[in-house]
Formats: C-alpha cells, sequence, structure tokens
C-alpha cells in the first residue's frame, strides 16, 4: 500500500521498522555465532522438540543458510527500495504539504488501484 500510494508516512513506518527487525536479526545472529553456550539462554523445552529441530538444521545446514541468506536479502532490499521511493516523493511538483488538501492530493482517500 505504502510502495503504490507513495505515502510518506507509511514507508517511513515501513522502513523503521525493517530497520528494527533487521537489527534484532543480527543480534540474535551474533550472540548466536559469538556464544558458544547459547542454548543455556533458551527455556526448557518439555517437548524435545528444539532438539528435533536442532537437528533437522544441522543436517541441512547448506539449505538453512542459503534460505537465511534470501531471506535476510529480500528484507534489506526492500527497506532500500522504501528508502528510495521515500526519497523520490509523491510529487515533485507539490511544495507544500499544508497548502491545499483536495481529494486528489491525499492519495489514501482516492485511491484507484
Amino acid at each position: 500500500m505504502a510502495a503504490d500510494s507513495m505515502n510518506g508516512y507509511c514507508l517511513s513506518c515501513y522502513m523503521v521498522s525493517m530497520i528494527i527487525i533487521l537489527l534484532l536479526e543480527g543480534a540474535v545472529t551474533a550472540d548466536i555465532l559469538l556464544n558458544s553456550d547459547w542454548e543455556k539462554d533458551l527455556p526448557e523445552d518439555p517437548t524435545g522438540k528444539f532438539s528435533d529441530f536442532k537437528d533437522f538444521v544441522e543436517s541441512n545446514f547448506d539449505v538453512c543458510k542459503w534460505i537465511m541468506l534470501v531471506i535476510i536479502s529480500a528484507q534489506g532490499l526492500s527497506t532500500i527500495i522504501a528508502l528510495v521511493l521515500k526519497a523520490h516523493g509523491p510529487d515533485p511538483n507539490y511544495d507544500s504539504d499544508y497548502d491545499y488538501y483536495t481529494r486528489s492530493r491525499l492519495s489514501l482517500l482516492n485511491h484507484n488501484a
């Protein structure tokens, strides 16, 4: 919705949320890679499904690595595209947001897509 209407507020909220998610993913990844006792940080698993999941990831590490790389690349690319759309702006001939608020200027109210 934000990319189609090029609404600056929606793009800003999207960029901030994506940057926060990327930073959290980076922090968790760094904790797992740098901390050898990262499993002690997790709560106890009474079902035993975590060990099954861990065995699956270890046996298919190459596939999981590529899936993780694709997901993080897609998130980073979408954040960069949102930044470019925000920098481009909705209307280069429109000088101020405080001038005329007509229905044609408010793209979320007059959305034809």
